[in-house]
């Protein structure tokens, strides 16, 4: 099995407002909670990296990445290599961000894929909740500049996980409707 992350989130906010969320990187070092020196230039590397907890030996704090697409405000393709010591991919992770205008604001869609590879399983399995997170919390108080929470669920594992306060974003599995 190809394993895969795919969620789905709705902010009452821009396109606009939530691309540049996306795209600046001060504030990108706010929702994802790692230093970054990425910039939205199309086939320029950048990493994510951070200091790594004491009891997380197996990982090197570092995410490298390369812009491989970006269309503003619409969508934009990283490549995504991480540090865990047990990953051994041919060939790095992609993570796709789309975002479009809907009746309440911005519907964006997060696709995390190619996970090709021994601990690829593992790997979207960690990732799908770290990214859960990010939308769900991080991202959605960024955006709303107070404390926020919403609804979190994807189509890469059916397994819906709600947060109680579904204000101001909104996380849903592909297709259900808002």
């Amino acid at each position: 099995m190809n394993a895969r992350v795919r969620l789905e989130a709705s902010y009452p906010h821009s396109v606009d407002r939530v691309w540049r969320a996306l795209t600046d990187p001060a504030l990108i070092e706010r929702w994802i909670e790692m230093s970054t020196d990425f910039q939205p230039i199309l086939g320029r590397p950048f990493r994510f990296w951070c200091e790594v907890p004491p009891d997380m030996t197996d990982w090197g704090g570092v995410v490298e990445c390369k812009v491989l697409d970006i269309e503003a405000p619409r969508r934009m393709v990283w490549s995504w290599k991480d540090s865990w010591s047990w990953t051994r991919f041919p060939a790095p992770t992609r993570v796709e961000w789309t975002l479009a205008p809907e009746r309440a604001g911005t519907l964006l869609v997060l696709e995390h894929t190619r996970f090709d590879g021994p601990g690829g399983e593992r790997l979207a399995s960690m990732l799908r909740g770290g990214w859960r997170g990010m939308l769900a919390r991080t991202l959605p108080t960024l955006l709303a500049g107070a404390e926020a929470s919403a609804e979190v669920s994807d189509r890469s594992d059916d397994r819906p996980m709600a947060h109680p306060g579904v204000v101001p974003g909104e996380l849903r599995e592909q297709g259900e409707a808002p």
